[in-house]
């Protein structure tokens, strides 16, 4: 196991033995990356900033958040602690958890063609390391379509 403290390099000592009975030590120096910034998902689609998703409102219904690294070489598993909503003609509602609740859920009826709902303020950690702290999530936009 690694535990990586600070800094941008950890070095690797390799001891081995061989079969003559010489020792052989190799150091490797390894440059340490961070995580990128994750995208939010819903209902496990998700494009990042830049653009919008184009969703009915019953597809809001119930829906599940999801935060991923795109890209990345190992699988994550994010586990989203609370997000965000900001729809059109309403305060902002927060919800606990990764899937959308029953105010939210009611709200979603009264939606019309066009409305633009922003997914945001995604909070996700790590599974197993909850003091990792994540770059900001990508916000989710959405129009609604019919």
């Amino acid at each position: 196991n690694l535990n990586v403290g600070t800094g941008r390099t950890i070095d690797i000592t390799i001891k081995s033995k061989l079969k003559k009975g010489d020792s052989l030590t190799e150091i490797k120096t390894l440059r340490i990356k961070d995580i990128s910034a994750p995208i939010g998902t819903i209902n496990g689609i998700g494009c990042g900033n830049k653009c919008e998703l184009k969703l009915k409102k019953e597809e809001m219904t119930d829906a599940i958040i999801k935060a991923e690294v795109i890209n990345f070489v190992h699988d994550l598993d994010l586990i989203v602690a609370s997000f965000k909503i900001k729809m059109p003609h309403y305060r902002v509602i927060k919800i606990n958890g990764n899937k959308m609740n029953v105010r939210a859920n009611d709200l979603f009826t009264l939606l019309r063609p066009e409305d633009i709902i922003e997914i945001c303020d995604i909070k996700a950690y790590v599974t197993g390391s909850s003091s990792y702290r994540l770059k900001g999530i990508a916000p989710i936009t959405i129009r609604i379509i019919e």
